[in-house]
């Protein structure tokens, strides 16, 4: 009897064991799986950050802006190119309606008398030039018209020296056709001489204010800018060797003038 109520307590205590062990050992397993599950949740918060979904918008907010800027400067250099392209057909023009404007003029004055053909011949350097600028169309496009725009004042300054190359084609002429004895006894026309002087003085001062305009304009082609004051350039030299002429006239004296001059 007391064998066997022993071996009921054993296997009772044996059966608790087990039950105890099973419990330990799924106790460990639950832990070892919330623990996975719970790795598993940081990794995805992790990934999920708002700081990281920042940084990734702002990594792809930064490529797209470099391919822009890449894209406008592209265009950029593509505008300068048709922008240089268009300024060197505008120089072009330029010098080749200035070389038509003196066909042109050699045309008309085939059927003019020597003298008179002379004289105009003494201006064709600087004529064709006036020419091109009396065109105020033609000089809007090359000096502008808009605000800061010069082409109409330039214009205007052009009308006025073309006048004033008419009167000093009269002056000459009339200088050219003096009577050549009373050249030898009075000399020179000082009439003639004092108003082709006086021409020349206004032609200066309308040379140095069409100068003045394209140095102080802020816009326009450089090109166009540079040739403009090279052909003003030319027209004070040529203004200055009527200047000459006038001074010889007024200096020739003949045999009898010197007693008046």
């Amino acid at each position: 009897m007391k064998l066997r109520t022993i071996l009921l307590v054993f296997l009772i205590l044996a059966a608790v064991g087990v039950a105890v062990a099973s419990a330990k050992a799924d106790g460990a397993g639950d832990g070892m799986g919330l623990q996975v599950q719970g790795g598993n949740q940081t990794q995805d918060q992790i990934r999920d950050h708002p700081t990281d979904r920042v940084r990734n918008e702002t990594d792809t907010l930064s490529e797209n802006r470099t391919a822009e800027q890449n894209r406008t400067h592209e265009q950029l250099g593509e505008q300068d190119r048709l922008q240089n392209q268009t300024l060197a057909m505008n120089i072009t023009v330029l010098h080749q309606r200035i070389q038509d404007r003196r066909l042109e003029q050699e045309r008309e004055w085939e059927n003019l008398s020597a003298e008179h053909r002379n004289a105009y011949a003494r201006y064709s350097n600087v004529s064709a030039f006036v020419h091109l600028l009396l065109n105020e169309s033609r000089a809007e496009a090359l000096l502008g018209n808009r605000s800061g725009g010069i082409g109409p004042q330039v214009s205007a300054y052009a009308r006025e020296f073309n006048n004033s190359v008419t009167a000093q084609v009269e002056i000459e002429e009339r200088i050219e056709n003096r009577n050549g004895f009373v050249r030898f006894i009075a000399g020179g026309d000082d009439d003639a001489a004092a108003a082709l002087e006086e021409e020349v003085n206004k032609n200066q001062e309308r040379i140095a204010a069409m100068q003045q305009l394209i140095q102080q304009y802020q816009g326009g082609d450089p090109a166009i800018k540079a040739a403009f004051q090279e052909q003003l350039r030319q027209m004070g030299a040529q203004q200055d060797e009527v200047r000459q002429r006038a001074v010889k006239e007024r200096e020739d004296k003949g045999i009898l003038g010197w007693l008046w001059k």
